[in-house]
């Protein structure tokens, strides 16, 4: 999970910045660094969602670079407050699987991927 988390959030960074577009969804908080895994991951599940909503809904490439940017600003966060690398499940990693992939093909058409 933290691997592919890493691969989305450097993908982002290297999109680069502009003038701010107008804000798309705002995913619900982090969990509190105390949280135990099961419930830090479940939190971090439910805020790629919103990240990969946001990705999905966005129109326009500067859209989806502020979605980046903001995954890349509360990734960063992440790994300060929880710098262990978790032992997830084989559905926690299916789970993030699915959450990357829905991302991954709604990027695809600012990126000029397949499906774009």
């Amino acid at each position: 999970m933290r691997s592919l988390l890493i691969a989305i959030l450097v993908f982002f960074a290297a999109c680069g910045g502009s003038a701010p577009p107008p804000a798309p969804p705002t995913p619900p908080p982090a969990a509190p660094a105390d949280a135990p895994v099961a419930s830090w991951f479940d939190d971090a599940m439910i805020k790629m969602r919103g990240f990969s909503d946001a990705m999905c809904a966005c129109k326009d490439m500067d859209c989806a670079k502020k979605v980046g940017n903001d995954m890349s600003a509360w990734g960063a966060q992440m790994e300060k407050e929880h710098p262990e690398q978790p032992k997830l499940t084989e559905e926690q990693t299916k789970t993030a699987a699915e959450i990357g992939q829905k991302m991954g093909e709604c990027m695809n058409k600012f990126t000029g991927g397949a499906g774009g």
